[in-house]
């Protein structure tokens, strides 16, 4: 069967499902495929004939898809470049002198240092489980550095600095990317009958499948889980779902650590908190706690969850869509998220809380926080923003956004193109633009209540969420919220703690949002026409001009989300849950 070379020239990471593996986006490797595998690839054909990925001759420096690191080939893993003299933080489109956030304070690609001898090592390889399926497919990855697990508390955090959720701290220890699937031989398995037995009169045990340690809303379910889980008693088994090392900008904490090393029975329940995989393998009460920002469920997302005996979902978006679906035997639960309220909540901030975000901002300033895509509605925040305000106005747009999950200097810079794009296509006067400032790197979350406070009011006009942590996060923290009346951010919006954006039905996405996920290729979502500009408009002037309105609805949100939506409520109803099997 014929081989050749393709070399990767898009940009963008292909995960190959029946090759069990992916193709990364240096475009100065060599990807070894056979005419056979492309024909068991559908994406494959079409990434060659849109000249994603091109053929390249013979040579003596071609190379095959490279294998994850173990324990003992960790010294060839590359260190990233520091990025020291790159603006993280930069207003758009204004007069006003350049500013960058304090290099030292925000998180970014690891600096990897060397990793601790053999010996010291605490983690044992053999128990770092992942799903068969997932770990094949992620044998392809270009050498993916290893992960940081923090072996002690959090330092404490410097003055006038953010703690760097992405510098291995001293004292730290490494996980392999081992290829074993199960727990060590040596392991000791309470016989089923003996552990039913004893859970009558204990706490229950759970195998928790998730990637917790990454910076987005996925690893924030999943660490607010298992860790209250933890505190409760509760014996958990965390398995880290492998993500790429980039997102995992959030620090493992010694009770995560506890976690990872502890095995339970195999006939405990496993819950699966990311998107439904294609195996679960294990041998008790299986459960996929996941979500979709569509208003219809795919047959392929589907199919996956009767795999398991019950999915939870958590909005009531997500229940509708699957209550107009047979779901055979799986049964559906409601498991809405939450907030840290104490964490996230009205602050008067203090010259070093206000360093850690070292932006300048003028007059008022209104905050989003996605990541870029058509699906979050950049269209409708921009179309909105520079048609109602201009240079002349006391006002700034702060958008922390990062494509693809990515901080690379590439493609911070394909989000300000984008942004001046908008502001050449959609503002009246571009010479004159209305202020504008992005930051494209990762923020810990230490520092988001910082972020939150720094702004009047939180806009993000949304095609899709499954539930909506920003609009939780930002209402907690006492600001006004502008968001679209639809989806699961409708679990905890109404009119009365918050502005709604009326949508226009759903229908079936273009291409700039069906690209993000193969779930989304006939997936339904909001539409929002030029209604939704110009309520967005009005709303944007009404909470400038009518303040104290604004933040009387600001305060009901923040009372509704203290009673019902706290991280607390999750963890006991998911406690409770685990109880009843």
């Amino acid at each position: 069967m014929e081989a050749k070379y393709y070399q990767n020239k898009s940009g963008q990471l292909f995960f190959l499902n029946s090759l069990n593996r992916k193709i990364g986006f240096d475009p100065n490797v060599k990807h070894r495929l056979t005419d056979g595998e492309i024909s068991q690839e559908p994406i494959l054909p079409g990434l060659i004939a849109n000249g994603s990925l091109v053929e390249v001759c013979e040579d003596s420096d071609k190379a095959s898809v490279s294998q994850s690191p173990s324990v003992q080939t960790f010294k060839n893993v590359p260190v990233p470049r520091n990025r020291t003299n790159v603006d993280l933080a930069e207003p758009i489109g204004g007069p006003y002198t350049q500013v960058s956030l304090n290099p030292d304070g925000m998180s970014r690609l690891r600096d990897y240092q060397e990793p601790p001898k053999h010996s010291d090592i605490a983690v044992d390889p053999s128990r770092m489980s992942r799903y068969v399926d997932t770990q094949q497919s992620l044998q392809g990855s270009m050498n993916p550095p290893q992960i940081p697990v923090q072996s002690g508390k959090v330092p404490p955090l410097p003055s006038g600095m953010m703690k760097n959720a992405g510098i291995t701290p001293p004292g730290s220890i490494f996980i392999s990317s081992p290829n074993a699937v199960n727990a060590p031989q040596n392991a000791v398995y309470a016989p089923p009958q003996q552990k039913k037995a004893a859970l009558k009169n204990s706490s229950p045990e759970v195998y928790w499948n998730g990637p917790a340690n990454d910076a987005g809303g996925y690893g924030k379910m999943n660490r607010h889980c298992v860790e209250g889980l933890f505190k409760k008693g509760v014996s958990v088994q965390l398995d880290l779902f492998k993500i790429p090392d980039f997102r995992s900008a959030v620090p493992i904490t010694e009770s995560m650590n506890e976690m990872i090393n502890t095995v339970v029975s195999e006939d405990a329940p496993s819950v699966w908190a990311v998107m439904p995989q294609k195996y679960l393998p294990r041998s008790g009460r299986k459960i996929v706690y996941s979500m979709l920002e569509t208003s219809e469920v795919p047959d392929s997302f589907l199919d996956k969850c009767k795999m398991a005996d019950e999915l939870w979902v958590p909005s009531k978006f997500n229940m509708e869509a699957f209550e107009k679906r047979d779901l055979g035997n799986l049964e559906l639960v409601h498991m809405p998220l939450g907030v840290d309220t104490e964490m996230y909540k009205p602050m008067e901030l203090t010259a070093e809380q206000k360093s850690l975000v070292q932006i300048k901002t003028k007059g008022f300033v209104f905050l989003s926080l996605f990541g870029w895509s058509a699906r979050k509605g950049t269209d409708v925040l921009f179309k909105s923003y520079l048609r109602e305000f201009n240079g002349n106005d006391d006002v700034t747009l702060v958008v922390v956004s990062r494509k693809d999950g990515s901080t690379s200097t590439a493609k911070i810079q394909e989000i300000r193109d984008d942004i001046h794009k908008y502001i050449k296509t959609y503002c009246p006067d571009p010479s004159n633009p209305p202020y504008i400032v992005h930051i494209g790197d990762a923020m810990s979350e230490e520092v988001l209540p910082v972020l939150y406070n720094m702004a009047d009011c939180f806009c993000l006009p949304s095609r899709g969420e499954g539930f909506g942590l920003p609009y939780c996060e930002a209402g907690s923290c006492g600001l006004p919220v502008i968001a679209t009346r639809c989806c699961g951010q409708m679990d905890f919006l109404t009119d009365e703690n918050s502005f709604l954006i009326d949508i226009e039905g759903y229908k079936v996405a273009g291409q700039e949002i069906r690209c993000l996920s193969s779930y989304y290729e006939n997936a339904p979502f909001a539409v929002l026409g030029e209604k939704a500009v110009d309520q967005c408009r009005e709303y944007m002037r009404f909470v400038i001009d009518n303040n104290s309105e604004a933040k009387k609805r600001a305060g009901i949100l923040r009372k509704d989300l203290e009673s019902n939506f706290t991280w607390d409520h999750l963890v006991d109803k998911v406690y409770g849950r685990l109880r009843s099997f």
